[in-house]
């Protein structure tokens, strides 16, 4: 599955998915919904896993996600106005994932290593969130 759905005015998404060779599930998804949103997905897949969501609700969201090893999954969801969120995956089973309701937040999720899961949730308006993982085994999770 590989899909993009806009609606609105001056949206612009990209998806770009290199599988090496055919591995179980690959998944891509970009989903705006209102003007000047900007979504871009990145992949890799090498013989695994692969999900990759998107879905911004709002005025000026911009999502943008890397990946690289296999089992990844990583989501972004924005609802608002003037969000900004980045995820960075480089490892084996990474999970990130990022949730904005409100207006004019900010969240960057970076995993290098396995076995690592990111959680960021911000509620309201004015919030950053950034987490950081280096190594294997880690965890982390922001609500704000």
């Amino acid at each position: 599955m590989t899909s993009i759905d806009q609606v609105g005015n001056n949206n612009t998404a990209e998806q770009f998915l290199f599988i090496s060779e055919s591995g179980p599930r690959t998944e891509a998804a970009i989903n705006q919904s209102g003007d000047d949103n900007v979504a871009k997905q990145d992949g890799f897949n090498p013989r695994g896993r692969l999900d990759l969501t998107i879905v911004q609700d709002g005025n000026s969201n911009e999502a943008f996600q890397n990946s690289r090893a296999r089992d990844v999954v990583a989501v972004t969801n924005q609802t608002g106005d003037f969000n900004f969120a980045d995820t960075f995956q480089e490892g084996r089973d990474n999970t990130a994932l990022i949730t904005q309701y409100g207006d004019d937040n900010e969240a960057w999720a970076s995993q290098i290593g396995d076995l690592n899961h990111a959680s960021i949730d911000q509620m309201g308006d004015g919030n950053f969130g950034e987490i950081d993982q280096m190594g294997n085994n880690n965890s982390a999770s922001i609500s704000q």
